[in-house]
Parts: structure tokens; C-alpha cells; sequence
């Protein structure tokens, strides 16, 4: 259930909200049907900006909060977070060629072709009698060859194409290309330090253990499955690995994919043995396991030195995962399942937005672990020691068996905490949590509501009574110091298909939905969509069978209302005047409360109850669309719909959603994902994402 709280004086919040002017003109004078002019007015201004609505477009009142098929070509961001110690995806198209250039040499062919031919060298005339001869004179930079026969092909003639480059003051390599296009098994050999570009559009492609640690890029298409036995992938110049099809990393004892290297997997990735990250405090590498497809299964990976992952697809890593240094990220957005978890790199670069499942126990030293909004994490046992779990809104954390927890300095904080504005969390210590006596061992902030069924203070390795501890004051207490919500009861259920969990507070089942809403005021002069008009969250108790409703923004000009029945508001106050309520002071309608930019929970929120004739459906969506939104129009309530298909007033999205500024159009914030959304290549209302 969301429980957000947020407080701001009613000077300070008018203040700052007071600096926003009117969106646009009322409509004083109209003969016709007002409700109609201003329907068809706003359809015509959404179709003009966004285009056709697909016809099955349900506006997310009849979807789940599920993702849906990520695109291929895109910045490392999530959720509009993003993270530039990652490489751009921006050029993972262009390295999957989906034919073979005209001009390619067959590499078996390249002696019978060029032996005794003789070119222009660099230096004048050149007679070409030998492989190297060929490969050092001809076989230059962005030369292309192929492989279309089965079998065994070598690559390279012993020449070394690594060059010292004085103004970069280093070696440098100039690779050639070679694609291969087999229906069949290839291997391929290097003869000496040669480097190149190796596309696979299709074959089942062999690098055995001797091939050694390559330059330029290796591309596996859709299809097309490579096989490497090496040890260690890169040489010192790095290497890219592009993977739509499968890779099969073989080598019994790691698979190293460190040293400069970038690994893009879009495919299956299958790691037989470790999968490593070299040493060496410059050398950053990367691996970007990416969209929904993309699969990665390994015995163990270890994050050593700059090695940096990030997921959005799924990972199964058997044994441990390990990061054990500073300055790596770890990004998950995706389901990551893992036997052990160790974060011990005193840094706070480590994040989870999806799901992350530690089969066995979470080793938790010297960091922080950031769990983001509608996240979820689970372990069977864990271990804290000066360590931070930050969180964000219904995020949760559910350590199913024991936790114990080390002392810490005095005014080290270590536990569990929202980050600032968030609220909603979660936290379930199912086993027994054993706590060293020493002041704030374990914290938990305000926003969170936690359960811990059975709690034992250690001091001299002894437990101590509950007679002992209030009876004394020597200056190592409190121990504890919990500010959240104690449930009596909390119980959890991973989604299966989705990012996050469904969490139960004493036995009620509750899920939330955000609304958000346009005042139908664009087709009248204004010229943005916020959406933001009026934005609040629908939380339905499937437990009590209650619906209530928080009203979190209003950045409407018009007077607007939410709930009522068909007859009417009823008694229903404006979304003003419950602001006004909820703040103690009046609110002026020219003001826009949690709309400014960088305060959207500058206002304390406001939450009532709809009665029984207010909503009705089966389901969260259906109940959302069911609720009645208003906007009063020259004297008459113009009621928003999202009727399937058609252009839409009012949107339902994930309780996660971060809504517009005043006057920031919807495309400003979240780019061409709404239009996209809008056109149906999103069937999921977290399409922000």
C-alpha cells in the first residue's frame, strides 16, 4: 500500500508553487454542446501531436504493470536514471552486417589469388610471395574477407598488425574484416598477433584455447552460435562482443572479460567456468546483458577492478557473485537469480530495479545497495556489516531465514532507509535477527514498514535479557533504533512476470495504480501535454473490498474533481480544496501543488475513501477506469475518459510513474515513448520505462 507522508510548511509550499501563470484561456462563449467542443477540440490536438491511437489501445486500464519487449538501440538508463559509466548502445545495430560485401576475398583463396602479384607499396613496388607478404601489404585496415566453407581456416600469415602510434603513445591496432556465412562448423585459427573484426552471420564457429587474446570485435547474429575455449578474451587494446545468437564459453576454469573489454548480449551467453574480470585500475570493461531475450548463465562471475555489469534481460549465476572492489557498478533491471551475493566494495554504486534472488546468503559489507522504486530483493540468509540498504517507494527486501548484524561505530548508520520523498517499503527479517549490542546496530527509518518475528541482542557473545538492557545505560544504546511501521504480519509474493513483488500487511492483499490526467485545456491555446493536471494513485484493498484514493499533483488551470457518481460530484471537495485540507492553509487555484520541478512531494498528499457507489470492476484497471475525473468547463463538468482506441484524458500507469513538471511536455520528459505508447508498439502501461 503506498503510505507516502510528506511535510512543507504551507508558507514555504505556496511560495515556491506560486511561481507557475495559467496554462491557457477558458472557454467563456460557446453555442454549442460544451462537453463536445472541448472532447473533440483535445482529440484533434492529441491526434495532431501523437497520432492515431492504436485501435486496441486500452490506455493501461486494462493491462498489468508488466514490461514489455525493451528496444535494442538505446542509452543505459532505467526508469529515466541514467548511468554513463556505461558505453552507448547507439552503434549495436551497425555491428550486425546482414550480408557479406561484394569485395570480400574467400580468406583459402587469398595465395592462389595474390602469390607473385605485385602492388604499390608505402614505399614503392611490392611483390607479394608469401602469406605474410600478402597480409602485411594488402590485408590492410577495413579490408574485407570471408569464410563460406566448413572446416578449418587460419587468419593472419604471422603478420602483426599492432602498431606504435606516437601521437597516442601507445600501440595501436588497425583490424581488418572477416565475416563468416557457413551452413555448417567452422574453426579459426590466429597465425601470430593478428587482429580483425570477426562477424558471424551464420555457422557454428570454434575459437579453440590457443587462439589467443584478440583486438576489434567479435559479432554473433541471430542464429549463429560461437564457441570459445579461451581463457582470457581480450588483448590490451580491447575488444567488443556483440551477441544476438549464442556464444558458449567453454574453458573449464574462466572465462576473463576484462582488459578493456565491452560485452553487448542480446542472446544466450553460456559460461562454462568463472565468469572474471581481470585486474588492473584502468582497464574499465563492461558486460550489458540486454532486453528481454537476453539470457546469461554462469558458476560464478566476480566484478574485480573497473569490471561493470548491468541487466535487463535474465541471469542465473549458480554460485557467487562477487564485487569486491570500488568503483563498479552493478545494475540490475532485470531478474537476476544468484546461490551467494557479496557486496564488500565500499561504494554505493550497486542498484536494483527488478528483482535480484540470492538462493543462499547475501554477504553485505562496507557499502550501500540501492533497491529503486517497485524493486524487489530476496536471500535466504544475510550478513550486515557497516553496510546501508537504501529504498525506494514499494520496494522490498525479504530475508527469509537468519540475519545477523555486526557492531558498528558510534554514529554509523546501518540498516535499512528511504531515500528522500520516497515511502512504502518494505522489509521482512524472517529467521531470527541476531544483533551485536552496540548503538544503532540495526536502523530503520520512517516509510517503511518492517517485520521481524524473533530479535536477540548479543553482548560479550552471550544473548542479554530484556531486564538486562533496561537497566542499564553504559553508553552503548539504543541498539535499535526503528522508526518505521512494525506489522504484526507481512507477507510477500514475487511477481512472476513483472519487476517487483505483492506485498500483504496483516493478511490484506492491496494493489495500486496511478492515474494521471489532462484538463482538456490543450485544444483551447495551451501547447503542451503534462499530464499532470491531476495525478493520484487507486489502492484497492482485495482483502476489505475498499477502494481509496491519494491525491499526489495538481497542475490543473480548471476546477477539477475525483470520484462522485453518474449523477453527479455529490459532496465531493475540489482537488484544490483537498490539497488545501490536507496542507492547513488555502491553497490559491493559480498555484500548481507538487508540480515544480524537483518538488513533486512538496505538498503533503491527501487520502480518502470512495464510497461503494464510487468504483466498481473486478480488477485494478477496471476499477480505475470506473472512477469518475471532472473538469468543470465554462460552468459545465466535462467528465475525462480513455475510450479504447481513441484519444484519452486519463491514463493509468505503474504506482512508480514520476509525473511531469508544470508546462514540461510529456515527450520533453520521457521522449518518443508516449508516442510509441499512444501508436501501440507498447502494449504495457510502464512504457516510461
Amino acid at each position: 500500500m503506498n503510505m507516502k507522508k510528506y511535510l512543507m510548511t504551507g508558507i514555504a509550499a505556496l511560495a515556491m508553487g506560486g511561481t507557475f501563470t495559467s496554462c491557457g484561456p477558458d472557454m467563456d462563449s460557446y453555442g454549442g454542446n460544451i462537453e463536445d467542443y472541448v472532447k473533440q477540440s483535445y482529440e484533434q490536438k492529441f491526434i495532431e501531436r501523437f497520432g492515431e491511437p492504436a485501435p486496441t489501445q486500452t490506455w493501461g486500464f486494462g493491462s498489468s504493470t508488466v514490461a514489455g519487449a525493451r528496444g535494442t538501440t538505446r542509452a543505459i538508463s532505467v526508469n529515466g536514471d541514467s548511468y554513463d559509466k556505461f558505453p552507448s548502445t547507439s552503434d549495436i545495430a551497425g555491428n550486425f552486417p546482414t550480408a557479406i560485401p561484394e569485395n570480400a576475398d574467400e580468406v583459402s583463396q587469398l595465395e592462389t589469388k595474390y602469390k607473385g602479384t605485385t602492388i604499390q607499396g608505402q614505399w614503392g613496388p611490392v611483390t607479394m610471395w608469401d602469406l605474410y607478404a600478402i597480409y602485411s601489404n594488402l590485408i590492410t585496415e577495413g579490408y574485407n574477407l570471408k569464410i563460406t566453407q566448413a572446416g578449418t581456416t587460419e587468419l593472419g600469415g604471422n603478420y602483426q598488425n599492432v602498431v606504435w602510434d606516437n601521437a597516442q603513445g601507445k600501440n595501436v591496432v588497425h583490424p581488418y574484416n572477416v565475416y563468416v556465412d557457413v551452413d555448417g562448423d567452422v574453426t579459426i585459427k590466429r597465425v601470430g598477433a593478428t587482429h580483425f573484426n570477426l562477424y558471424i552471420l551464420r555457422g557454428n564457429v570454434t575459437l579453440e584455447s590457443d587462439y589467443g587474446e584478440q583486438a576489434g570485435l567479435i559479432s554473433v547474429a541471430a542464429g549463429a552460435t560461437l564457441n570459445d575455449y579461451r581463457s582470457s578474451i581480450a588483448a590490451n587494446q580491447g575488444i567488443s562482443l556483440y551477441n544476438r545468437g549464442t556464444v558458449n564459453a567453454r574453458n573449464a576454469e574462466k572465462y576473463d572479460i576484462g582488459n578493456f573489454s565491452k560485452v553487448y548480449n542480446e542472446g544466450k551467453f553460456n559460461v562454462t567456468g568463472a565468469l572474471t574480470y581481470s585486474p588492473g585500475d584502468a582497464n574499465d570493461s563492461y558486460f550489458m546483458n540486454l532486453g528481454d531475450d537476453a539470457e546469461l548463465t554462469a558458476p560464478s562471475m566476480t566484478l574485480n577492478s573497473t569490471g561493470n555489469f548491468f541487466n535487463d534481460g535474465k541471469v542465473t549465476i549458480a554460485g557467487e557473485t562477487s564485487v569486491t572492489q570500488a568503483r563498479i557498478y552493478w545494475v540490475n533491471a532485470g531478474h537476476y537469480t544468484t546461490g551467494t551475493m557479496t557486496f564488500s566494495a565500499k561504494n554505493a554504486t550497486f542498484y536494483n530495479y527488478c528483482q535480484l534472488i540470492v538462493t543462499g546468503n547475501a554477504h553485505m559489507y562496507d557499502g550501500e545497495f540501492n533497491l529503486m522504486n517497485n524493486s524487489y530483493t530476496e536471500a535466504a540468509t544475510a550478513e550486515f556489516d557497516n553496510f546501508i540498504v537504501n529504498m525506494g517507494s514499494n520496494s522490498g527486501i525479504n530475508i527469509k531465514g537468519t540475519t545477523n548484524w555486526a557492531a558498528q561505530g558510534d554514529g554509523t548508520y546501518q540498516g535499512f532507509k528511504v531515500f528522500e520523498g520516497a515511502s512504502g517499503s518494505y522489509v521482512r527479517l524472517g529467521g531470527k535477527a541476531t544483533v551485536a549490542s552496540h548503538k544503532k546496530t540495526l536502523s530503520i527509518s520512517s516509510g517503511i514498514t518492517y517485520y521481524i518475528p524473533e530479535l536477540e541482542i548479543i553482548k560479550n557473545g552471550s544473548p542479554v535479557t530484556e531486564e538486562y538492557l533496561l537497566s542499564i545505560n553504559d553508553g552503548d544504546y539504543p541498539v535499535l533504533e526503528l522508526n518505521g511501521t512494525e506489522a504484526d504480519d507481512l507477507t510477500v509474493t514475487p511477481n512472476t512476470n513483472s519487476c517487483g513483488a505483492t506485498w500483504t500487511i496483516g493478511g490484506d492483499e492491496i494493489e495500486t495504480i496511478r492515474v494521471i490526467a489532462e484538463d482538456l485545456n490543450v485544444g483551447e491555446g495551451k501547447t503542451d501535454f503534462d499530464f499532470n493536471d491531476v495525478v493520484f494513485d487507486v489502492i484497492w484493498n482485495k482483502t476489505q473490498g475498499t477502494v481509496s484514493i491519494e491525491l499526489l499533483a495538481d497542475g490543473a488551470e480548471f476546477t477539477m474533481y475525483i470520484g462522485g457518481t453518474a449523477a453527479g460530484v455529490g459532496n465531493r471537495m475540489t482537488v484544490n480544496e483537498m490539497f488545501s485540507e490536507a496542507n492547513g492553509v488555502t491553497i490559491p487555484k493559480s498555484v500548481y501543488p507538487n508540480t515544480a520541478a524537483g518538488a513533486h512531494y512538496a505538498y503533503k498528499t491527501y487520502k480518502f475513501d470512495l464510497n461503494s457507489d464510487e468504483w466498481s470492476g473486478t480488477d485494478i484497471g477496471s476499477i480505475a477506469r470506473s472512477i469518475y475525473v471532472r473538469v468543470m468547463k465554462s460552468g459545465q463538468l466535462v467528465t475525462l475518459e480513455a475510450p479504447v482506441g481513441k484519444a484519452a484524458g486519463k491514463i493509468a500507469v505503474g504506482d512508480d510513474y514520476d509525473w511531469c513538471d508544470e508546462r514540461q511536455d510529456i515527450t520533453d520528459k520521457y521522449g518518443n515513448k508516449f508516442k510509441e505508447y499512444v501508436g501501440g508498439q507498447h502494449t504495457y502501461n510502464t512504457w516510461y520505462k
